[in-house]
């Protein structure tokens, strides 16, 4: 298939604005081939000490009730408002002639419609999964959906939120469970030093708080 122009350039060129639609997320029970490790109570089951490796956690973390609800609403708009947008949009450039259908926008749309579905289907995906059975674990134990509180090296305090790679999101301190510091504060509890392998190097984190 020939490659198709960007939509934001298509349509650009003809005086329309590109739909905000963020680029597919590969879901982790792609790369969960291979690992040892389970979820209990949210958890990851491992041992404790030592220094956590980023690729520990390369499995599909369950999601919080929080991120499930987030990834419904966004399936029920790309597949009750855009999707059905997009394939009106198409029928009508069709009508218009086979000129129309050889037009950069034309293709441009068609390149939209695939994105959508693409990712309609990985939304479909992540939320028909069902997460382990799990047993409950106490408060102070870091798990999926935990707001952690540590003080580093330096004496500087940090919360996190731990949820699935799905919901990640920096900017608003969730990190994945699957992440470095993610992954190195699970099954953790307060008073827990742990010590996690970075990119930069390693970092010393002290539990202070979990909720």
């Amino acid at each position: 298939m020939d490659r198709l122009p960007s939509l934001a350039v298509a349509r650009r060129a003809h005086g329309c604005q590109a739909d905000a639609l963020p680029a597919a997320t590969p879901l982790d029970a792609r790369a969960a081939a291979g690992t040892t490790m389970r979820w209990e109570g949210g958890a990851v089951s491992r041992p404790r000490g030592g220094i956590v490796m980023a690729d520990e956690v390369r499995r599909a973390a369950p999601l919080t009730s929080a991120g499930r609800a987030r990834l419904l609403a966004e399936l029920n708009q790309l597949r009750n408002e855009r999707e059905p947008r997009l394939t009106a949009q198409l029928r009508e450039a069709r009508e218009q002639g086979d000129a129309w259908e050889e037009s950069s926008y034309y293709l441009a749309l068609q390149e939209e419609l695939a994105r959508v579905q693409a990712r309609i289907h990985e939304l479909e995906a992540a939320l028909a999964a069902r997460p382990e059975e799990v047993a409950p674990q106490p408060d102070t134990t870091v798990r999926l959906g935990s707001r952690v509180t540590v003080r580093d090296e330096r004496g500087r305090e940090q919360t996190f939120v731990i949820v699935s790679p799905l919901e990640a999101d920096a900017s608003r301190g969730h990190i994945s469970a699957s992440s470095p510091i993610g992954a190195g504060l699970l099954g953790h509890a307060v008073g827990d030093v742990v010590t996690i392998k970075v990119p930069a190097g390693q970092r010393t984190l002290t539990i202070l708080k979990v909720e």
